[in-house]
C-alpha cells in the first residue's frame, strides 16, 4: 500500500477547532496529530477561506531525514520528526512541500520538507486571546495601535508614520 503522505499533504493538531461547515476525513497518524485524507490541502484552504476564517502559512521550511528499509515507513518517520520538532509547536498544522526518497544499498534515505499553518478564526496571528482589543503594550491605557520613536517614547502609529 502506498503512503498516503505526499507533497499538498495536510496535518492538523487533535482538537483544532474548525469552522462548522467544513467536513474533513482524517485518520490519526501520531501522538496529537491527524492526517487530513479529504480535502487535499488546496481545498482545505479554500474551504476555511470560504468560511471567513484564516489559514496562515509561514514561508520557512522544517525539514527531517530518516532512513529505512521501507520507503513509507522513512516517510512517515521524518513527518514524526517535523511534527515532533519545537517549531511546530506554536502551530495547529503543517503542509507537506515536498519528499525526496533515494534508495542506496537497499535502504531508502527520505527528507521531507514541510510548513507551518495555523487555522484561526481571527485575521490576526499574534494576537493574545486573552487581549481581544490588541494591545501590544501592557501599560498603554489605549487600545491605538503605537511605535517608539528614537528616544523610546510611545507615538500613535498615525505621528508615527505620517498616516492618519
Amino acid at each position: 500500500m502506498r503512503s498516503n503522505i505526499h507533497s499538498g499533504t495536510v496535518f492538523i493538531k487533535q482538537g483544532t477547532v474548525l469552522p462548522e461547515n467544513i467536513k474533513v476525513e482524517t485518520e490519526r497518524f501520531s501522538a496529537g496529530w491527524t492526517l487530513v485524507k479529504y480535502p487535499d490541502g488546496y481545498g482545505l484552504s479554500r474551504a476555511i477561506l470560504h468560511a471567513n476564517w484564516t489559514f496562515f502559512c509561514l514561508s520557512s521550511e522544517l525539514g527531517a531525514t530518516a532512513v529505512d528499509f521501507d520507503e513509507e515507513t522513512a516517510e512517515r518517520r521524518a513527518v514524526r520528526r517535523i511534527l515532533e520538532s519545537a517549531k511546530s509547536k506554536n502551530f495547529n498544522s503543517l503542509e507537506i512541500v515536498r519528499i525526496a526518497s533515494k534508495r542506496f544499498l537497499g535502504v531508502f534515505y527520505t527528507t521531507v520538507h514541510a510548513r507551518s499553518r495555523h487555522v484561526k478564526e481571527s485575521t490576526f496571528l499574534l494576537r493574545d486571546e486573552h487581549d481581544p482589543k490588541g494591545n501590544h503594550n501592557k501599560n498603554s491605557k489605549s487600545a491605538e495601535p503605537f511605535a517608539e520613536d528614537s528616544n523610546g517614547s510611545e507615538l500613535p502609529l498615525e505621528v508615527a508614520t505620517g498616516y492618519s
